[in-house]
């Protein structure tokens, strides 16, 4: 569910520069009767034309009122963030918490999430009890679990508990192709 990544909203600012420039070089010129300055001039007002249809020709962005609604829960700073950069290209609304507890309160708020993305380890309230309490709230709640804490003994143990749930399992770091099609893939479950 890619969004168009053409960007109306770049190109109008790129050809406002672009007629700055013009515009500067046009001055320095100095000479108003100059070929290169009457060229330079015809130039500016060509890219200015060209912004104005541009932005007569862009929308407002349309509400997307079908969009599904992902929680992701996570306690690292910079993964939120990939993955809030990752989400933005897409058709889908996210919410995003660092924590289980700010998390229930999203969920809570919220008028729909259509799927959870928890890490399994958290401060406080770990990922397979803040999906146990959703799932009070909303038993049919999609769920995909994320750790990177795979190779530890104890810490295997809980994942293979999270994995012999039935729950969705992706190992960080993964991919995030490999995250937008696990995404996909949970949300088309039935």
């Amino acid at each position: 569910m890619k969004k168009d990544d053409s960007n109306g909203s770049n190109l109008a600012a790129e050809l406002e520069q672009i007629q700055a420039k013009l515009a500067k070089i046009a001055a320095e010129q100095g000479d108003d009767a100059s070929p290169i300055k009457a060229k330079l001039m015809d130039l500016a007002k060509q890219t200015d034309r060209l912004s104005s249809q541009l932005e007569e020709k862009e929308a407002p962005p349309k509400e997307v009122t079908d969009a599904k609604t992902i929680l992701v829960v996570d306690d690292n700073e910079d993964f939120r963030g990939i993955i809030d950069a990752t989400f933005a290209r897409t058709d889908y609304k996210v919410l995003i918490a660092a924590s289980s507890e700010a998390a229930l309160a999203l969920f809570k708020a919220s008028e729909k999430v259509h799927l959870v993305m928890t890490d399994i380890f958290l401060p406080g309230m770990n990922g397979p009890t803040l999906v146990q309490q959703l799932r009070e709230l909303e038993p049919g709640i999609k769920v995909i679990f994320m750790s990177g804490y795979v190779e530890e003994n104890i810490v295997s143990q809980e994942v293979e508990n999270v994995m012999s749930s039935g729950a969705t399992f992706l190992q960080k770091p993964f991919a995030l192709t490999d995250l937008l099609e696990t995404v996909d893939r949970e949300l088309a479950k039935s």
